[in-house]
């Protein structure tokens, strides 16, 4: 359940972590879809009821422990394990439109959650403590851009219907 990624987003500085939070996902799970999906063919009755449960617990997981979080990288290293949960979904299909749910939920991924994590830094940049999620309590009277970007980005993580994140779920489950 990749305990160890929150310890590793507190700990690196937001911009690192941004640009690995988005490169390790889509670079493993390229592999994942060149080497289970074109490789070696449709999947083993029994791997796709493992990769299944999986995929659920690692949702269930990634997203009870985001929802309890105080610190914004915690709850978005959560939220992006959660994420992986959901990209296993489009992978067990065993079919181009999984793939391709995949692809599409990939991109979106990649533009929520550097952009959640751009408004950190840029944050950051300006002085704002964005450790704690109630730092950013009043944002919208101080910041109201990056309040609204924030807004934006974070609901589409949560897969709110109209956004991307909502999309890019759909997709995966349709498949």
């Amino acid at each position: 359940f990749h305990q160890w990624t929150p310890d590793v987003y507190e700990g690196a500085p937001s911009a690192v972590t941004a640009f690995m939070s988005v490169t390790v996902k889509v670079a493993a799970f390229a592999a994942l879809i060149r080497l289970l999906g074109m490789a070696f063919g449709p999947l083993e009755h029994e791997l796709v009821a493992v990769i299944w449960v999986l995929s659920a617990l690692t949702m269930i997981v990634g997203n009870a422990m985001a929802v309890i979080q105080d610190n914004v990288k915690r709850l978005l290293a959560y939220s992006s394990i959660a994420h992986a949960g959901y990209l296993l979904i489009g992978l067990v299909t065993g079919t181009i439109e999984g793939y391709s749910a995949m692809v599409f939920y990939l991109i979106a991924y990649t533009f929520m959650n550097l952009g959640a994590f751009g408004v950190v830094v840029a944050l950051a940049n300006r002085g704002h403590d964005c450790e704690r999620i109630e730092s950013f309590a009043g944002l919208a009277r101080t910041r109201p851009g990056l309040a609204a970007l924030m807004s934006l980005f974070m609901i589409s993580l949560a897969g709110i219907p109209g956004t991307a994140g909502f999309m890019g779920k759909f997709r995966i489950f349709m498949a």
